[in-house]
């Protein structure tokens, strides 16, 4: 029969993964891991190429394909892998994997400058030019080798410094590139310092004469190849003056620069202006020369010397004197001595050693010599002053006749030589009597009579001024006091003088020279300008610690007043009694005595003082003085008077405050009349009595201000009385 044959079938392998298609680029590999849904299953490929060639192919390598693939054509293609997977001789479905390859593309990239070998300072930019950079190309900048921050752009600025070199590194974004990333090109700057471009100018002389030529020389730094050059004289360009030197006549103060523009090309400060270079120019000093002779008339046989004055001679000027036109040998100095003989003349010719003169040398004057013969010496003697004022200086001039160059002189008083009395001029002290002479030694040689004595002039006394000071003034005072008045010098017309005086109004002020005793000088000079004087003291004491309301001493006659506040005038409380009585029929004068008027009651009793208003005042009719009011008082004015009337209530009732006895801070009035123009005592007593006081304000040149009080009234008046009427006054404190 027929056989029967088991068959048996073996599975065929399926891919249980599927690999996506890759691109690579040449020299890449593929990595392909296969897997079978059969165990054992082993994988076979093929390949093909659309173009080019691959190498590194090998088939059936197992479960893992790890293929590298070597575009060596240098074409783009694609391979495509046949993957089958079989077991034994069983094959499975075969799979086609594609593997695309593309040719690589060289990467590469250069820069260029905008310049290089620059000046120090200068901003250059830098532009890379790459090739296959792709999309987003990045760009690093690097200065020797170091890369830049923030540099990822083609164009990089900045300020480089010599030595620099500059490359770029470009990384190109492409899928399959050659030399990526690439370096570029370096550039090495060649960086130039900046060189400061300065002139100076020098001049052999900077003082010169008028008229001097002076050159002048530009003395370049980094002034370059080609240096430029501009004179100025003043700041102003002068025209045509282009060179390094420069030649002109200058005036006295020309002040002379340079600009330099430099040919260089890394410079500072250019152009550049030298520092100025001031002209003195001097004046051409014109050479003079004149001459003197010891003696001219000279006499005969004697040497007669010449002297040489020059102008502008120099320090070191050259003489050379003549006589009769021929040069002296060896008379080469400023003087010169020779035995002159009548007729020659005499000259001298100087050459002057300044620089910047005219007329060198000069000749000087000529002088002609001539003979004096038998000269007879003289000698008179004067004075301005004789008759004289005793005790003053008397001066004596002698006049020579034929005394020479150099005359000598003893003056003589009563024949007895006076010790350096030697001079043509002579002052003493003369005396009554004195007899003065004067004898005069002659130096030339051709005089008789020689040494000869003056006629003699005797002294006569100039009877001087009889001068009195009597002091018509408080001899003693307070250092607080007012300004005195000085009086009592005779002759009239004399000066006042010492301290604290103003010898123009003759007044002493005792607040200027402090305390002590003060010495005041009266002087009188008459026509003949004799003059004497006298003197007084004055003793200034402190000024006494006073309160108003106290007693007050008057230090000149230690007589006590009462005194009282009045609102805020510190008044006397009785009248004034200083000064000497004399009688009421006699006038008070100006007899440098303080005089007054006494009124005594039939029983011998003394009422009060009077005063006429001159002798009040003591002769001085200004306001508010102290007249005979002790020293730090005066005598009220009329306006003072107003305030003291205001304060008690008023013209009109004042009286009665004023009157009132018994009111301790009053005025205290007391109504014991007073004297009519030395004739009559009025308002003496009973209801009719009355009284008035003197103020220091005249009316017109006869009359003065009074006030009056009265029994029956209770006003207090105002008058304008008659000077010559004897009034009573109270003082008022300074």
């Amino acid at each position: 029969g027929l056989d029967t044959v088991q068959l048996s079938t073996t599975p065929v392998p399926v891919l249980t993964n599927n690999p996506a298609a890759k691109t690579i680029c040449s020299g890449e590999s593929t990595q392909i891991a296969l897997t079978s849904d059969l165990p054992g299953a082993n994988f076979y490929w093929t390949a093909s190429l659309t173009s080019g060639t691959v190498t590194g192919f090998t088939p059936d390598s197992g479960l893992v394909i790890n293929q590298t693939l070597i575009n060596t054509g240098a074409a783009v293609g694609v391979v495509t892998y046949h993957i089958m997977p079989k077991i034994g001789d069983c094959a499975g479905i075969p799979v086609d994997y594609l593997v695309t390859v593309n040719v690589g593309n060289p990467v590469g990239v250069s820069i260029a400058a905008t310049g290089n070998n620059i000046c120090a300072g200068t901003q250059v930019t830098f532009t890379a030019t790459p090739t296959n950079p792709g999309n987003s190309p990045v760009y690093q900048w690097k200065i020797n080798a170091i890369n830049v921050i923030n540099a990822n752009s083609a164009v990089y600025t900045y300020t480089p410094v010599n030595g620099d070199c500059v490359t770029c590194q470009l990384t190109s974004d492409i899928v399959c590139s050659i030399g990526n990333p690439a370096l570029s090109n370096s550039i090495c700057m060649i960086v130039d310092p900046m060189l400061p471009v300065s002139v100076t100018v020098t001049t052999p002389l900077t003082a010169v004469c008028a008229g001097a030529s002076v050159t002048f020389t530009a003395n370049p730094t980094h002034g370059g190849t080609l240096p430029m050059y501009q004179w100025k004289v003043n700041t102003l360009n002068v025209s045509g003056a282009t060179n390094s030197t420069f030649t002109y006549v200058p005036l006295n103060g020309d002040i002379v620069t340079c600009q330099l523009t430099s040919s260089d090309n890394c410079v500072t400060g250019n152009p550049a202006l030298s520092p100025p270079v001031t002209m003195t120019v001097n004046q051409n000093l014109e050479v003079t020369v004149s001459i003197t002779a010891s003696s001219n008339p000279f006499c005969a046989g004697s040497q007669v010397t010449f002297i040489a004055v020059p102008g502008h001679g120099g320090l070191v000027p050259g003489y050379q004197w003549k006589v009769n036109a021929i040069n002296m040998i060896n008379a080469n100095n400023a003087s010169y001595a020779y035995n002159a003989v009548a007729g020659d003349v005499v000259t001298c010719e100087m050459t002057s050693s300044e620089s910047c003169v005219s007329g060198n040398p000069a000749l000087s004057n000529a002088i002609t010599m001539s003979v004096n013969t038998n000269l007879p010496a003289g000698v008179s003697i004067s004075t301005p002053t004789n008759p004289f004022c005793l005790g003053t200086l008397v001066t004596f001039t002698a006049t020579p006749v034929n005394g020479g160059s150099m005359s000598a002189y003893q003056w003589k008083v009563n024949a007895i030589n006076v010790n350096n009395a030697i001079n043509a001029g002579f002052t003493y002290n003369s005396l009554p009597g004195d007899v003065v002479s004067c004898v005069m030694t002659s130096n030339l040689n051709c005089v008789t009579g020689n040494p000869v004595t003056s006629a003699p002039i005797v002294m006569i006394e100039r009877v001087g001024p009889a001068v009195s000071f009597t002091a018509c003034f408080d001899t003693i005072t307070t250092v607080n006091a007012k300004p005195i008045k000085l009086k009592g010098g005779l002759p009239p017309g004399g000066q006042y003088s010492g301290p604290g005086v103003n010898t123009t109004t003759g007044f002493f002020n005792p607040s200027e020279v402090g305390t002590g005793l003060k010495t005041i000088s009266y002087s009188y000079t008459n026509v003949y300008t004799c003059g004497t004087s006298k003197t007084r003291t004055i003793l200034v004491q402190p000024a006494p610690a006073f309160i108003c309301g106290n007693n007050l001493t008057d230090i000149r006659d230690n007589r006590v007043y009462a005194t009282v506040l009045i609102g805020l005038q510190c008044w006397m409380k009785e009248n004034l009694d200083f000064g000497f009585g004399i009688s009421d029929l006699v006038p008070q004068t100006d007899n440098c005595v303080a005089e007054k008027f006494l009124r005594y009651s039939i029983f011998n009793i003394r009422y009060s003082t009077f005063y006429q208003w001159d002798e009040l005042m003591r002769y001085d009719p200004t306001p508010a003085s102290q007249g005979l009011c002790p020293p730090g008082w005066h005598v009220p004015t009329s306006s003072e008077w107003d305030q003291l009337v205001l304060f008690c209530n008023g013209p009109g009732q004042a009286g009665g405050p004023m009157k009132d006895s018994l009111l301790v801070n009053g005025f205290q009035s007391h109504q014991q009349g007073f004297l009519y123009l030395n004739n009559t005592w009025a308002f003496t007593s009973g209801n009719t009595a009355g009284t008035m006081y003197w103020t220091s304000t005249a009316s017109g040149a006869a009359r003065a201000v009074a006030r009056g009080l009265n029994e029956y009234n209770l006003s207090v008046s105002r008058y304008e009385a008659a000077r010559g009427n004897a009034f009573s006054v109270r003082c008022l404190k300074d």
